[in-house]
């Protein structure tokens, strides 16, 4: 599985999990505490990507200098890939988070 599919798939698995608690959760759809509960989510999920995407760059770094260590250029590159995945996995948490600050603010 390369970088792009597992950064889609956590991406994807994260609001999924946001949708399908929102509309478990409630009885009648988008109450104001409903909404409140996903923009919460939200912005958590956000926060979780962006750890995630902490640990890739970490991981893509370590990749690309033994790659460099090794003169394997193979490995050097799917480490910038990878570090360059997740840079992109960190602009989408923090679009979740602000989206979901957005969200409590404007049922403040």
């Amino acid at each position: 599985m390369n970088t792009t599919t597992m950064t889609w798939a956590a991406g994807a698995l994260i609001v999924g999990i946001a949708i399908g608690l929102l509309f478990s959760t409630t009885t009648a759809p988008l109450t104001r505490e409903a909404i409140i509960g996903s923009a919460f989510m939200m912005r958590d999920g956000g926060s979780s990507m962006r750890e995630l995407s902490a640990m890739m760059q970490n991981g893509g770094r370590m990749m690309s200098e033994r790659g460099e260590k090794y003169s394997d250029e193979e490995m050097k590159q799917q480490g910038m890939a990878m570090m360059d995945n997740a840079e992109q996995f960190r602009g989408r948490g923090s679009e979740m988070m602000e989206r979901g600050n957005g969200m409590m603010n404007m049922m403040r």
